[in-house]
């Protein structure tokens, strides 16, 4: 069964399982807001439902210890044919799709060596009515005379064979991206986690209700940032952000900046007290963006408010979502003396 998200003292409802509510941005600070404490609350109330529910794809680091990891094969994936029956994702673009990430994923090999493509990844064959490509460039590696750029192929091909998922209870499944000086590097490791949740939801058998929360990368999402490195965060959103087409996925785009979300086309916005420049709230010229009250209150340093905005119904809502269950009011003229809830709560659907 299907959920609705209520925000306390907001009447409107988040129907966030439906294929017209399935995608949302989170545009924030991660530390000046309550941002990510509203992520982590929505994830909780999700998994009340089914507690293998909810996927993160983040640069926060999660305790390991004493949790289960699970391991995702991408090769095993890769094996299959184009027309596998196990690949059980509708969209006529899935192979194109599926051919994309993996060109997508060699390009960035490439970049963090430092290396023009041409140069480092090897031609190859393969027959798509047998497998993926990726095995046909597994196997152009042991025709490489150069050892240390095979050596080099090897050891990244091979970081595809064991992608690890840390669980952990009432937060979901976490994978971690490396967060590095080196822009090609972290977009690399982002990169893996997002081919590895699309091409694991193209194996599921069974239906099945996802939450996808995705941290963007903040320090590749800046004005300055490689125009083609933020290309290809744009297109992987894009791709995980339709999966709501095929399965019941609702994803979360949770980003520093506006970048990449006027891109996306997402439906509900959430906006948050944030530091960017790229739509700085503080200009003049942005101010009417955002109600007079907001501005006051992420002037005044307070984390807790945010706006939701409904793009295609052309309404917004100020809410109020104070960590730890502290729930404070907000002035939204939607406001409901009469409702009392906790922070985020989960309706039933009708």
């Amino acid at each position: 069964m299907g959920h609705k998200v209520r925000f306390k003292e907001i009447e409107k409802v988040w129907d966030w399982t439906n294929l017209h509510h399935a995608r949302a941005a989170f545009i924030g600070d991660n530390t000046d807001s309550n941002k990510r404490a509203c992520l982590e609350a929505l994830a909780r109330e999700k998994m009340k439902d089914d507690p293998h529910s909810v996927y993160w794809i983040t640069p926060f680091p999660v305790q390991t210890e004493g949790k289960t990891i699970e391991f995702f094969d991408l090769a095993v994936f890769e094996a299959l044919p184009y027309s596998s029956e196990e690949a059980t994702v509708g969209s006529e673009d899935f192979p194109k799709r599926r051919m994309d990430f993996l060109q997508k994923y060699l390009d960035l090999v490439a970049a963090k060596k430092g290396e023009e493509r041409t140069d480092i990844i090897p031609l190859c064959s393969y027959l798509p009515n047998k497998e993926g490509a990726f095995l046909g460039y597994v196997r152009a590696l042991e025709t490489m005379q150069d050892e240390h750029k095979k050596n080099y192929l090897h050891d990244e091909f091979s970081k595809l064979t064991h992608i690890p998922w840390v669980y952990q209870e009432g937060k979901g499944y976490h994978y971690v991206y490396e967060n590095t000086p080196s822009d090609a590097e972290t977009l690399l490791s982002f990169l893996v986690g997002c081919w590895a949740f699309w091409s694991y939801t193209a194996l599921l058998h069974e239906p099945k209700d996802l939450l996808l929360i995705i941290e963007v990368p903040s320090a590749l999402a800046q004005i300055e940032t490689n125009p083609e490195f933020k290309q290809t965060i744009q297109e992987v959103l894009y791709y995980l952000s339709i999966l709501s087409n095929d399965i019941t996925c609702t994803s979360i785009v949770s980003t520093e900046t506006f970048f990449p979300i006027p891109e996306l086309n997402i439906r509900h916005h959430f906006y948050w007290n944030y530091n960017s420049k790229d739509f700085d709230w503080r200009l003049e010229d942005n101010r009417g963006y955002f109600p007079d009250s907001l501005i006051k209150s992420w002037s005044a340093g307070e984390k807790d408010k945010a706006l939701w905005k409904d793009l295609l119904e052309c309404d917004s809502h100020i809410l109020s979502f104070a960590a730890e269950g502290d729930v404070t009011s907000a002035d939204s003229q939607h406001f409901n003396e009469n409702y009392t809830s906790s922070a985020v709560e989960i309706q039933e659907r009708i």
